[in-house]
């Protein structure tokens, strides 16, 4: 059984009616890097030589008899993979792994839309249904279009012959929550105000954002201009090229994830051409 977006996009991961695994999950829009809401898990299991070291993820772990403990292991929210290696007093080296979701709390947890699941049934006359949705079902091959929510989706496909004999397999997605917007930086806070008019081609502006964002603007609709670079400061400054005539400036921020925030406007205009005098011959 496989899975992709209702757009046709497959969903990242690899799938098999054997065994599902999707570490990446579905990401219908794109992850937000200040959403993880994170935590940390003690991971524990067991080894067969007591005497070896075992990290977990990079974390070492201790060993008592048979059994390890790697404390405090960071997740991130959705899929996290769990690696622990063994190292033997020879260096030989062993791995396990296991795939962990770190599931949102439920206030956010919102409907984002529908994934079209797809699979092979071996009985041509058997019905099947995704989640209670009816799957089509053509040569063999089913279809069925199916509502997420933002989080973890167990997706289990039920195929039902005409005995009423049942078979199952599920698959976990999980799509990651809408991003949410910077906030709304400032400009002409800091520092001298914004001029209407100016007589200088370049002008030094301030303002304020979060931190966390970066500064961008785009000026008489032109493309879209990086101004000052994503740090953790919460006032910045930059340097325009004015031109001359009226400058229409659009500024806003962009945090680690891309988002943009609403724009704070400004029009500058630029008078730096000096008067121009003129004589009319008398009739």
């Amino acid at each position: 059984m496989r899975v992709q977006t209702a757009f046709g996009l497959p969903a990242s991961g690899v799938a098999s009616n054997a065994h599902f695994t999707l570490y990446g999950g579905i990401d219908m829009g794109q992850r937000a890097a200040a959403q993880p809401h994170g935590t940390t898990v003690d991971v524990r299991g067991t080894i067969d030589d007591p005497s070896a070291t075992i990290t977990v993820n990079g974390m070492a772990a201790t060993i008592t008899g048979t059994t390890f403990t790697a404390a405090q292991v960071p997740l991130r929210l959705g899929p996290n993979r769990l690696m622990a290696m063994a190292t033997d007093r020879a260096g030989n080296t062993t791995t396990q792994s296991i795939t962990v979701y770190l599931d949102l709390p439920s206030e956010p947890i919102t409907p984002r839309g529908s994934v079209t699941v797809d699979g092979t049934v071996d009985d041509p006359l058997a019905s099947v249904t995704v989640n209670g949705v009816p799957a089509t079902i053509s040569a063999g091959q089913f279809s069925a279009t199916v509502p997420v929510i933002s989080g973890a989706n167990i997706l289990t496909a039920v195929a039902t012959d005409l005995a009423g004999n049942t078979s199952k397999a599920s698959i976990t997605v999980y799509v990651f929550p809408p991003l949410p917007l910077a906030a709304k930086p400032t400009v002409g806070t800091i520092g001298a105000p914004l001029p209407g008019v100016t007589g200088t081609s370049h002008l030094t502006i301030s303002g304020t954002k979060i931190a966390g964002t970066s500064i961008w603007m785009t000026s008489n609709q032109g493309a879209p201009v990086e101004l000052v670079p994503l740090d953790d400061a919460t006032t910045w400054t930059t340097t325009l090229t004015l031109h001359e005539g009226d400058n229409a400036l659009a500024i806003f921020a962009r945090n680690a994830a891309g988002a943009a925030s609403d724009s704070a406007q400004a029009t500058i205009i630029l008078d730096a051409l000096p008067p121009v005098i003129a004589f009319t011959p008398s009739a």
